[in-house]
Formats: structure tokens, C-alpha cells, sequence
């Protein structure tokens, strides 16, 4: 899901000139969710995010 969120939204930045935050938010939050459902299993001790998209990875 995430690869193709991600093609959408580079395609509308080209498409639409769609270069703003509301473009990139929801794609980030989709990350987000992805990346914490898979650490949930490991249960790291660090975990090193990147500015707003680290939300429930953290």
C-alpha cells in the first residue's frame, strides 16, 4: 500500500503541482503505522524517527 500512497503522490506533485503539506501528511501517517505495527514485534529499546512522521512508531 505504501509504495503505491507514495507514486500517487509523486504523481500529483507533477500532475497538479500538489507540492504541499496536505499531500504529504497522509502519506507519512501511513508510514508511520506501517513501521510501528512491524516494530511492535521486536520491541526495540531505541527507535531513531524522523520529524513528524514518527508519531506512533515512537
Amino acid at each position: 500500500m505504501l509504495p503505491l500512497a507514495e507514486s500517487i503522490r509523486q504523481v500529483a506533485n507533477l500532475v497538479m503541482d500538489a507540492h504541499s503539506e496536505e499531500w504529504v501528511f497522509p502519506v507519512e501517517r501511513m508510514h508511520d503505522r506501517m513501521v510501528a505495527g512491524r516494530l511492535s514485534k521486536y520491541n526495540p529499546d531505541i527507535i531513531i524517527g524522523y520529524e513528524k512522521s514518527s508519531l506512533n512508531t515512537g
